[in-house]
């Protein structure tokens, strides 16, 4: 955002519209990105000493062996990039909730089971579609020590090595999906240029220009309140969905954008301070709960952390019903580990 204020070079969307936002929406712009992080942080800073504990759930070999199934499969079909074989069907919700039945699940240390998790990861990572998979395989490696009662105190060095891993993945996944080859140069060039950040940003100030042009939109709110619902008016690919919003309403985008955006349509800058609060505070309840259903949706939310930042809320709905589904059928039933 500073560069983008400072004329230096930035990449994608960005560098092609250099003179489309006023000083006032780009400082708007920082302001708020500013503000925001200051509310995560005074929400989340508290939680940094605090162990994570959770009591992983038994799993047989067959019901283990059915979740890797199910998660080969929905990969397969999802990611005709990856795989090479398009079947016109998205099953991305299903591979995302497999995800995290299998991270919740009760498994030694490097068996079978995780060896095949993991590799499956890499693939879908490797290949270009990294938001659904990126955060989980960090996660995996967190959690890969189970024992009858798991903490996670994610200490500095977890954080250290695997910030770094998850940042080095993500650099070459987008070098992959931008069709460009792998080399010293453009994995330099991509700690600098992100192009995903640059899209998500460019409707972020899309979002805030349209406020100071055509003023607040209560419309949006219909997808954030009723796209859990199957329907003709309400979802991911609605009009009411705040990047079409925008490109029918406003200027052209690549789609996604930082989650607020919607926030900033709907009410104003309050609006992104108020999406951030609900979200920093959905987080810390869902940490410090002991309940079991909320454990594996906790798990859900960390492993979406770049789906809900890049996305929106709206791209959670889906995922977090097939991990309840899951749960029940799979995990509620299992008599768990007891201490």
């Amino acid at each position: 955002m500073i560069a983008y204020i400072n004329n230096l070079p930035v990449p994608g969307v960005l560098s092609l519209h250099k003179e489309i936002f006023t000083p006032q929406v780009l400082y708007t712009g920082l302001i708020l990105l500013t503000l925001s992080n200051v509310i995560l942080i005074k929400v989340l800073y508290p939680l940094r000493n605090q162990i994570y504990q959770y009591t992983p759930f038994k799993s047989t070999n067959f019901t283990y062996i059915c979740l890797l199934c199910i998660l080969f499969l929905c990969a397969v079909i999802s990611y005709p990039r990856v795989f090479g074989f398009d079947f016109g069907i998205d099953l991305s919700t299903i591979y995302i909730s497999s995800n995290i039945a299998l991270l919740i699940c009760k498994r030694p240390r490097n068996n079978w089971g995780t060896i095949i998790h993991m590799i499956i990861l890499f693939f879908v990572i490797l290949g270009g579609d990294r938001v659904d998979s990126i955060v989980t395989i960090v996660f995996l490696g967190i959690m890969s020590n189970q024992k009858d009662i798991t903490t996670e105190s994610i200490k500095k060095s977890y954080l250290i090595i695997g910030g770094f891993i998850l940042f080095i993945l993500s650099v070459i996944s987008g070098i992959i999906r931008d069709g460009n080859s792998i080399s010293i140069a453009t994995i330099l060039y991509s700690f600098y240029a992100q192009q995903t950040v640059a899209d998500v940003l460019y409707v972020f100030l899309c979002s805030i220009g349209y406020f100071y042009e055509q003023g607040i939109n209560l419309s949006v709110l219909g997808n954030f309140l009723f796209g859990l619902f199957p329907g003709p008016f309400y979802g991911v690919v609605s009009e009411y969905n705040y990047t079409i919003f925008l490109i029918k309403n406003y200027l052209p985008n690549p789609g996604g954008g930082l989650f607020f955006s919607e926030g900033m349509i709907a009410w104003g800058p309050i609006g992104v301070l108020i999406y951030t609060t609900i979200y920093a505070i959905c987080i810390k309840a869902l940490f410090k709960s002991s309940k079991k259903i909320l454990i594996a949706l906790f798990i859900l939310s960390f492993s979406m952390l770049c789906r809900i930042q890049w996305y929106g809320f709206i791209y959670a709905y889906k995922p977090i019903l097939f991990t309840i589904l899951f749960y029940l059928i799979f995990i509620h039933n299992i008599r768990n580990i007891k201490e």
